[in-house]
């Protein structure tokens, strides 16, 4: 008796072409982008900021931090939490030059009370 076993090759051929084609169709999202008016400075410069905390500040004092609205406490938190051996702490702000003063007091009040040692704040240049 001579049993016949089907051939798979084909299917497994189109199983890869619809995952391919699943792949390639597919709708890759972008990271949200928080979007901030700078304020402008003459004395601009290029920092890295992979090396530094980044919080972005909207008009209306709404703190970010990786994509995720944060409040005063809550930055805090982050920031003691982040990397506690070491005394230099860096933090980048991405303010919006619409922020209340009181607003921007608060936050650099925080960043002191966690021994904050430098502060940068992300301008765009002076035409």
């Amino acid at each position: 008796m001579n049993k016949k076993e089907p051939n798979l090759i084909p299917m497994i051929n189109i199983i890869f072409l619809l995952m391919i084609f699943f792949m390639l169709s597919g709708v890759i999202s972008k990271k949200e982008t928080i979007m901030v008016d700078r304020p402008s400075s003459k004395s601009s410069k290029e920092v890295k900021h992979s090396e530094f905390l980044t919080f972005s500040v909207l008009p209306n004092g709404t703190i970010f931090f990786e994509s995720n609205e944060i409040n005063l406490k809550s930055l805090e938190n982050i920031i003691s939490g982040y990397d506690q051996a070491s005394s230099k702490k860096k933090i980048y702000l991405d303010i919006d030059k619409n922020v209340n003063v009181r607003t921007f007091d608060q936050i650099l009040q925080t960043l002191k009370n966690v021994n904050v040692n430098k502060v940068f704040i992300n301008t765009k240049v002076k035409q």
